[in-house]
């Protein structure tokens, strides 16, 4: 199966937009409920359920219809640029393997290779587009757990996923 779309299903994307449409869905429902019901009681306070769930649907259906519409939400940064087919070849007979110790000084990452692609966190990243990666170092006390990684891409996209070290109890 392709790496690409098992990514897909571990980060639980497809279930995601289902869930978000049937949600939005609903709020429609109670939208024109309410404004039926105020026609037929006179009821007020169901017209104003009816107008706020209205205006809630208009207001969440741009971002709602981005997200859903989105091919593959782990590949950030390309799959705005290259089609869902162009993604599922460029990653054919690829084979990830963790980093290991010997080869790095990182210790406890879930970071795996391939010959053109990194996954860091589910997130595929491609290899011969990318200018430079970092750790961005953080000095808050909150947070420390967590180290966020900035990819740059030729294309001029940055994307910054946040690392988050297992604890030493794991």
């Amino acid at each position: 199966m392709n790496p690409i779309k098992v990514l897909e299903w571990k980060g639980m994307y497809p279930i995601k937009k289902i869930l978000l449409v049937m949600i939005w869905l609903f709020g429609c429902f109670l939208c024109v409920a309410g404004i039926i019901i105020f026609i037929s009681d006179n009821d007020v306070k169901n017209l104003l359920v009816g107008i706020l769930f209205g205006i809630g649907g208009v207001v969440f259906f741009s971002p709602i219809k981005k997200y859903v519409l989105t091919t593959y939400h782990c590949v950030p940064g390309l799959n705005s640029k290259l089609q869902k087919v162009e993604l599922e070849k460029l990653l054919e007979g690829e084979v990830f393997e963790k980093i290991s110790k010997k080869d790095s000084n990182i210790t406890n990452c879930d970071i795996k290779l391939s010959e053109h692609w990194i996954c860091a966190k589910g997130k595929l990243i491609a290899k011969n587009l990318l200018i430079i990666g970092y750790p961005r170092v953080t000095s808050s006390l909150i947070g420390r757990a967590t180290t966020p990684m900035v990819f740059i891409y030729m294309t001029g996209d940055i994307v910054c996923l946040l690392y988050t070290s297992p604890s030493p109890r794991d």
